[in-house]
């Protein structure tokens, strides 16, 4: 279920913001709000895996292929409770979100990316994560490692 009591845009999230809320999602009830666009987030729970749902953020530990691990975030689907990572964020040196697709988007992020660290793409490549979130009363985990063209890897633990 989505809860309304907090609300930002997504560049904004930080890992603290995952304390107390351990999924957040796109607000795309706020989209008609003068100050509020379709990057706006809020958190979510779920009583139970929900059959779909779509643009999710959960808390991860990121590590670049020969840096440190670093706080960020997964971004992620969910479908029967099968969730299937689309990207990871970063934090610094700035908020950068590097896609998991084959599309030019996820291929210039990640060129961007190179840039803004000031590495090269196989410092950065595969960018491992790990996140575990509470859907109802288990959790599902999720490891991989991102490479833009690749697919993520996916466990449910009971």
């Amino acid at each position: 279920m989505p809860r309304s009591d907090r609300r930002k845009p997504c560049h904004l999230l930080r890992p603290d913001d995952f304390v107390r809320d351990t999924i957040w999602g796109y607000d795309l009830s706020r989209e008609s709000h003068p100050d509020a666009d379709e990057t706006w987030v809020r958190p979510y729970r779920f009583s139970r895996a929900p059959p779909l749902a779509l643009g999710l953020f959960a808390a991860a530990r990121v590590r670049p292929a020969r840096g440190r691990v670093r706080s960020g975030l997964v971004t992620f689907d969910l479908w029967e409770l099968r969730p299937e990572v689309t990207g990871v964020v970063l934090f610094t040196p700035r908020y950068h979100w590097v896609g998991n697709g084959f599309s030019i988007v996820e291929r210039l992020a990640a060129r961007d990316l190179a840039r803004a660290l000031g590495r090269t793409p196989s410092w950065i490549f595969p960018i491992e994560y790990e996140a575990t979130v509470k859907v109802g009363r288990g959790s599902l985990w999720m490891s991989g490692g991102i490479v833009p063209g690749t697919r993520p890897t996916y466990r449910v633990l009971s």
